[in-house]
């Protein structure tokens, strides 16, 4: 690896003579001005490799519960309420750990957490599959999650640790476009396969692919030293606690999360949730028609997130682009949402780059990679993520509410009897929220100097 010694005495001399009130929050440290340039190798992308792979295990996971809904109506002898509970133990537990899971991920490395995380994700599924009881699905559900919890924020510490930072954006894009390929796969391909081998048994395949993830990652990944803590003033700055209480008093972090999470709910609430029964009413197209043109938001995503990482790469002012984005998603689904007659070639179009625009929100990892200091980075992003994800929870079920409140027919609860304009009323939800993200994204914090030497 190649050392830097002009740049070390630039960076050493702006980090010593610079003003205190202009400083920096994350001015590098003299040990690591001292650090050599981070280079891309086939070892780093092999370790990154495994822990994106880890990723979209997770996501196929997430895929899993709404295909086996019915399955676990009949196994267990619940309602649907039940079973939407059943199901949302996973999420509980995942959301809540975003945040501690990176600031674990901090102090105690990628591999341990990463291996560990598949294994208690395998023994979850292996219990959930097995399972007779409710009590004991409920924690396997936990569990679950608990062992998922760590493989996005696991990803994107390593990202950050195996390449210069110039490629983080990037890297993160793709972590997105991975997800959203694999939940276009999910929803076009998972039914089949568990209508024909029965819920249970997936889960012990999932089970046991992840327990395989585990064996590879525990041998394969290594902790990379570049960005520990070199500095170590007390003991208080390798606590847990300190690191999260630097993040809930960062109002940065709260505008890029709230941002990333209000442009999410067209993947978590509209794509994954309300979309398809919207469109066989208001449209009247059958199940698979309606599942297909749904199907085309997460490829525009997926296509469209590695570019946003290459054009953020190379603009100066990142507010503009998370902003417009957000308004064009708002312009994109105001008018699928109202306009129910135009023709379906039109209305995939608008769907397909409904996700395209919306691919905004993964520049928000990147601001969180950017706005933290090296020791709490993957906090950073875990608490993105909690925020990100959060919103699913809340949002989802308010869509519902809002149906129901507004149904006037004697089957509130039977999404059948909905009308277009109950839909029409209830899912404006979503572009309210993108207008608040539009909002937001002229206050994301701007780039940092570029820094060669990371």
């Amino acid at each position: 690896m190649l050392y830097h010694p002009v740049q070390n005495i630039v960076y050493l001399m702006s980090a010593t003579f610079e003003p205190k009130k202009s400083r920096k929050p994350d001015v590098l440290s003299f040990r690591e001005a001292l650090l050599p340039r981070k280079q891309v190798s086939a070892g780093g992308c092999l370790i990154w490799g495994l822990s994106l792979m880890f990723t979209l295990f997770q996501f196929f996971i997430q895929l899993s519960a709404g295909q086996m809904v019915y399955g676990l109506m009949n196994n267990f002898n619940i309602t649907a309420l039940g079973a939407g509970f059943l199901v949302s133990a996973y999420y509980y537990v995942y959301v809540t750990l975003q945040t501690p899971a990176g600031l674990m991920m901090g102090r105690y490395g990628p591999r341990l957490l990463l291996t560990l995380g598949a294994v208690v994700l395998s023994i979850g599924a292996f219990t959930f599959a097995l399972a007779h009881w409710l009590w004991l699905a409920f924690f396997a559900r936990m569990l679950m999650g608990l062992g998922a919890a760590f493989a996005f924020v696991g990803s994107m510490n390593l990202a950050d640790k195996r390449f210069p930072r110039r490629y983080f954006a990037l890297l993160a894009a793709l972590v997105e476009t991975v997800g959203m390929f694999g939940t276009l796969v999910g929803v076009l391909w998972l039914a089949t396969v568990i209508e024909r081998l029965g819920w249970r048994v997936c889960m012990l395949y999932i089970a046991s692919i992840g327990l395989v993830l585990s064996i590879l990652m525990g041998i394969i990944v290594r902790d990379s030293p570049v960005n520990r803590p070199l500095v170590h003033s007390s003991g208080k700055t390798r606590r847990i606690l300190p690191g999260l209480l630097v993040l809930i008093r960062m109002r940065s972090a709260w505008i890029n999360g709230l941002y990333c999470g209000l442009m999410f709910t067209i993947i978590t609430v509209f794509a994954s949730l309300w979309c398809v029964p919207f469109l066989q009413e208001a449209y009247g197209l059958s199940l698979v028609k309606a599942t297909f043109y749904t199907s085309l938001i997460y490829v525009g995503v997926g296509l469209a997130g590695p570019c946003v990482g290459i054009i953020d790469h190379r603009l100066t002012h990142r507010r503009f682009l998370m902003a417009s984005s957000a308004a064009l998603a708002f312009l994109l689904i105001v008018l699928v949402i109202l306009w129910t007659r135009m023709p379906v070639a039109l209305l995939g179009a608008c769907m397909f780059f409904i996700g395209v625009v919306s691919s905004g929100y993964v520049l928000s990892i990147t601001v969180a990679n950017e706005i933290a200091a090296s020791r709490i980075r993957s906090a950073s992003i875990g608490f993105l993520n909690t925020l990100c994800v959060g919103t699913a929870p809340l949002l989802q079920p308010l869509v519902g509410l809002v149906l129901v409140l507004l149904s006037t027919h004697e089957h509130p609860f039977d999404t059948e009897h909905y009308s277009v304009l109950e839909y029409q009323l209830a899912l404006m939800v979503i572009p309210l929220c993108l207008a608040i993200a539009a909002w937001l994204g002229l206050y994301i914090p701007s780039k940092p100097p570029d820094r060669s030497i990371y």
